[in-house]
């Protein structure tokens, strides 16, 4: 019992399955992707300080505290920008400002 479809049954055919994998794709990126769309890439600075400890140094500061694919060299001059040094010279005891960039969403 072979069943057969004319052309008038395949052309209403084709645009329902584009619109169910349409659908179905866009239920998986919805389900699968937990930021929104919108705030991926919006993000916030957020001014934090810090008391500088023993053996600290900008670098060792700017590489923990900068945000991922950030230069760290221009993150160094925005610290020494932000706390007025003049030099990469910071001592035991001393409290700079750190810019912190963050998600809208993980700013508390």
């Amino acid at each position: 019992m072979n069943k057969t479809y004319n052309r008038s049954q395949y052309a209403l055919f084709l645009p329902i399955m584009i619109t169910i994998a349409a659908l179905i794709i866009g239920l998986f990126i919805t389900i699968f992707n937990p930021t929104p769309a919108y705030a991926q890439s919006e993000s916030v600075c957020v001014y934090e300080t810090i008391e500088i400890e023993k053996d600290d140094t900008l670098w060792g500061i700017a590489s923990e505290h900068m945000s991922a694919g950030q230069d760290i060299r221009s993150y160094i001059i925005e610290i020494r920008s932000l706390n007025q040094l003049t030099s990469d010279t910071i001592y035991e005891g001393q409290h700079l400002i750190i810019p912190v960039y963050k998600a809208w969403y993980e700013v508390e």
